[in-house]
């Protein structure tokens, strides 16, 4: 039996159509691959947020517990005497003077344009 004038030429093209499904087989395998590790890196991030929002709550609870209203008074009492804050002791560069000043005695009455 003689072979055919073209056989090689379609064991070549074989050959080839072979080669490239393989590429594109280990090429979609790697494609898959990264897709699963970015889904487990996100399910990780978020577990570690879940976890530091529980930390947070439990800090926040353990504050509140620890911060009475006697307890505020007894640690503002040794701070020393306390007076509101008026215009001439705002420090440079405040932003929103009104809200700053909120409950001063020296702007009662004096509206927004007070400046």
């Amino acid at each position: 039996m003689s072979r055919a004038p073209n056989s090689g030429g379609i064991l070549a093209k074989l050959a080839v159509m072979v080669g490239v499904a393989a590429l594109t087989a280990a090429w979609l395998l790697s494609v898959r691959q990264q897709r699963i590790m970015a889904a487990h890196d996100l399910i990780s991030a978020h577990r570690r947020m879940a976890e530091n929002e529980r930390t947070l709550w439990r800090l926040r609870v353990e504050i509140a517990n620890l911060l009475t209203p006697d307890r505020i008074e007894q640690i503002a009492g040794t701070v020393g005497p306390m007076e509101p804050i008026s215009p001439r002791r705002l420090p440079p560069g405040v932003a929103d003077r009104d809200k700053a000043l909120a409950g001063s005695r020296e702007l009662d009455g004096a509206g927004s344009d007070y400046r």
